[in-house]
């Protein structure tokens, strides 16, 4: 494991301890109306039943389908494991819904099975290399299958560059426009395109959610103590390009392409 990737894994695991939600709020958020299961079967023409075949990919342990008992689902993330023992509802969730929890990388996924669909949301640029991801979702995904990523966008190849030459953000390794994603799917049809317009801040509010956000002054600091110089200055470069622009370089989107 690489510095930058160590890095990253802690700054996820401080968001999580900040972050906790009682059992209650977790079952809350879990039955929440689902954006994404939604807009993805109501834009393809595929019919769920028990023989279907679902993969949700760095899924976190909550896969999308979480609720849903029809078909053969896997859910694969490194951290699968640690959340199914934080939280033991949800082994029963993956029992009574047909789930399998991998807590593997998905290139060391080697069971013989290929996917009718395949759920890639904000996954992608977390990961330390995502060209191996892309290769190993294509190779177990079916022949006319579906691909239904989610993924933050930039708006333009300035901030674009920033983040990825100077790497503020240790969780967010890589950064896209809409025209990069597409060149990495071209061979794939895209079926729907979407900017996701679910405001995140209205669903916290109505789960009665606190959401505790990690210190500018703490980053700033761990930078300079490991001496991280090309680091601090993108996170003071983006701080000055937040206040200016309100976040308005970046929104989120949803793809569905068909192989």
């Amino acid at each position: 494991m690489n510095k930058r990737w160590k890095r990253a894994q802690d700054y996820e695991k401080r968001h999580r301890v900040r972050n906790e939600l009682s059992d209650e709020k977790f079952m809350a958020v879990l039955n929440y109306p689902n954006f994404d299961w939604d807009f993805f079967w109501s834009s393809v023409n595929l019919k769920m039943n028990k023989n279907t075949t679902l993969l949700d990919v760095g899924s976190a342990g909550k896969p999308v389908f979480i609720n849903i008992k029809e078909g053969n689902k896997y859910s694969i993330d490194p951290m699968v494991e640690v959340r199914l023992k934080i939280r033991p509802i949800l082994v029963d969730l993956y029992k009574d819904n047909n789930i399998k929890g991998l807590s593997i990388p998905l290139e060391e996924f080697n069971e013989d099975v290929k996917f009718d669909v395949i759920f890639c949301l904000n996954m992608l640029d977390h990961v330390s290399n995502y060209k191996p991801i892309i290769k190993k979702m294509d190779m177990i995904l079916k022949e006319e299958g579906y691909l239904n990523l989610r993924i933050d966008l930039h708006t333009n190849s300035i901030t674009k560059w920033i983040k990825n030459f100077f790497q503020p953000e240790p969780p967010h390794p890589h950064h896209f426009m809409k025209k990069d994603i597409l060149k990495l799917f071209s061979k794939y049809k895209l079926v729907r395109y979407k900017v996701v317009t679910q405001d995140m801040k209205k669903r916290v509010k109505d789960l009665g959610i606190k959401r505790k956000k990690e210190k500018l002054s703490y980053r700033i600091k761990q930078y300079i103590v490991n001496v991280e110089i090309k680091r601090f200055i993108g996170v003071l470069l983006m701080t000055i390009i937040n206040f200016f622009t309100k976040y308005k370089y970046k929104y989120t989107a949803t793809f569905i392409f068909q192989k």
